[in-house]
């Protein structure tokens, strides 16, 4: 697997901050109450309860998340083509194509994945690092609930986010099959 410097970065970054969230998890479980919040409802305050060792769910998904991440990163080239969800008209144009220009714009797709991936990837763990460090200052009595504004914040971004790469990735497949036609 060979990334780019871009996706290499991301790739660090995210493993910073899963490294952050395991050490803020770590760090402030001996201070926990026995009880702590571990689901929030749509206003924000906290609906669910459960032991303090539920504070480890928050860096376990997000750990989860970043090996699920970097194991489709490994396997993608390894992917048949049919499991690579594109677009009927970008779908049509491949056909028309040589097997060998067909590689060429598989390959672009390759190495545009991971970083729309990790990119995502990183949204996902700032918005797990913020319902951690909600957890724990609900816990401790700092805090009432999760702060609204915020939550809306993280979801508006990963839709834009998503949008972004996704116009993005189909700007330059469409660049890609134009410049392989003969």
């Amino acid at each position: 697997m060979s990334l780019d410097s871009k996706t290499r970065y991301l790739l660090w970054l995210n493993i910073i901050l899963i490294a952050l969230a395991w050490y803020l998890t770590i760090s402030n479980y001996p201070n926990l109450p026995d009880k702590i919040p571990y689901h929030f409802g749509a206003s924000g305050t906290p609906d669910s309860w459960g032991g303090k060792e539920t504070i480890f769910l928050e860096p376990g998904i997000q750990s989860g998340l970043f090996l699920l991440f970097l194991g489709l990163t490994c396997k993608l080239p390894h992917l048949p083509r049919s499991m690579i969800n594109l677009p009927r008209d970008i779908k049509e144009e491949l056909q028309k194509l040589s097997e060998e220009s067909k590689k060429k714009v598989y390959a672009e797709i390759y190495s545009l994945l991971p970083t729309m991936l990790f990119g995502l990837d990183i949204l996902l763990n700032l918005l797990f690092l913020f319902i951690l460090v909600s957890t724990i200052k609900v816990a401790s009595g700092e805090w009432q609930g999760l702060k609204i504004e915020f939550l809306v914040l993280f979801t508006v971004a990963l839709i834009g986010i998503s949008i972004y790469y996704s116009l993005r990735m189909n700007r330059k497949l469409r660049q890609q099959i134009k410049e392989q036609y003969p």
